[in-house]
């Protein structure tokens, strides 16, 4: 397990590594896909591994992904209750995990009882298909629920909201904890209105799930109305590291308010290195 800054967590631990086949040299393997990826700090640390950054270089072909028990074995010899997020380093859902690397990392949260394991990834769509439940007695007692285990999903504005959240909800039978990570935060976010791809408009913060054939200025058209799952914590935070990207600091005030008014913890990790603040007149 390794000592990490972010202060929403204890500790970091990266089982999930990847072996260069012609240099030999390990590193981690992770894939861009989403705006927020762009100065992704993992990335920034590879060539200190000696392994090319992510999406310079870095060719799925050439790695061998492989398990490091030892960081397991930390995790299962720590009495001490502990928050550990995982593969901060990659995406532990990410569509190169295989059942062979994922299973050994739930039998050591299912074998921890005592620590919060958070996993947090742009994959949301990933979480049920690769979610460990295809052995005795998982599947025959339908016990898929991990007390223990906390989702979040990483989003930067109203797009990747749209994309990801949708997904997250999906898994509130999974989880007792389904949250965002707003880092880092690149536009302003309602998580009052995220709109699913077939046409479903989401209230993530309360669980109203609405079909609503018109958005007007003043009034709604409303179509058919559900309370579905919600989130239960957001952490939301500016850009860091070189090439940081601007923050304003509105959009952060306005996602603490939207948490404040439906009763939903918020936690403010950074301002970002380019904060702005506007002022009015």
């Amino acid at each position: 397990m390794g000592v990490t800054s972010i202060e929403w967590t204890d500790h970091s631990v990266n089982p999930i590594r990847a072996r260069h086949k012609k240099t030999g040299k390990t590193g981690h393997y992770c894939e861009k896909i989403a705006n927020g990826c762009a100065n992704c700090y993992s990335s920034r640390m590879q060539p200190r591994f000696g392994v090319p950054p992510f999406g310079s270089g870095q060719f799925l072909e050439d790695f061998n992904i492989f398990l490091d028990e030892s960081k397991l074995a930390e995790v299962r010899r720590r009495r001490k209750p502990t928050k550990y997020f995982w593969c901060d380093m990659t995406d532990i859902f990410g569509d190169w995990m295989t059942p062979e690397l994922l299973n050994p990392c739930f039998e050591t949260m299912d074998a921890t009882p005592q620590h919060t394991h958070i996993l947090l990834t742009k994959r949301p769509q990933n979480i049920r298909r690769m979610w460990k439940d295809d052995k005795v007695p998982w599947r025959a007692t339908g016990r898929w629920h991990r007390d223990n285990v906390w989702l979040l999903t990483s989003i930067s504005d109203q797009k990747s909201a749209d994309a990801m959240i949708p997904s997250l909800l999906q898994c509130r039978d999974l989880s007792p904890v389904l949250g965002v990570s707003a880092e880092p935060l690149l536009d302003a976010v309602d998580l009052s209105c995220v709109t699913r791809s077939d046409g479903w408009i989401i209230d993530a913060l309360r669980g109203h799930w609405t079909t609503e054939a018109e958005i007007g200025v003043d009034s709604f058209e409303m179509g058919q109305m559900e309370q579905g799952p919600s989130l239960d914590w957001v952490v939301v935070g500016g850009e860091s590291g070189p090439k940081a990207r601007p923050c304003d600091v509105s959009w952060i005030r306005s996602l603490v308010g939207q948490c404040r008014d439906a009763d939903v913890p918020c936690f403010v990790k950074q301002l970002g290195s380019r904060c702005v603040i506007k002022h009015a007149g």
